[in-house]
């Protein structure tokens, strides 16, 4: 089992047009997971679906791939007739994996 700290980098963090923007997205997620958080805690599945169909999107956007295949995941237990455990569980995976974001790796101190 991979560890819940392991850092996710973007695919496009390097890139001298996006980087900024990676930096930017990375930034707010974690409002983003509060309100996946609230939205489980709250069993409110319907606000859950469409937050799950925003982070798939704009994860895509910036590069974070792995982000877009759980948030698919997700998406599919919330349209099938999955138990509201199976969908928590799938929920919580989402909201770990978000907290794993990062823009870049840090460059080391070459000085």
């Amino acid at each position: 089992m991979k560890s819940e700290s392991a850092a996710i980098y973007s695919s496009l963090a390097t890139d001298p047009n996006l980087g900024a923007l990676v930096e930017l997205y990375v930034a707010e997620m974690s409002e983003r997971t509060a309100e996946l958080v609230d939205l489980i805690e709250d069993r409110n599945w319907s606000r859950l679906h469409a937050a799950a169909r925003h982070v798939k999107g704009s994860s895509c956007s910036y590069g974070f791939d792995r982000v877009t295949d759980v948030a698919s995941r997700l998406e599919e237990k919330l349209k099938s007739d999955c138990s509201e455990d199976v969908i928590e569980r799938h929920a919580m995976e989402l909201v770990r994996t978000c907290r794993c974001l990062r823009a870049r790796p840090r460059q080391a101190n070459l000085t």
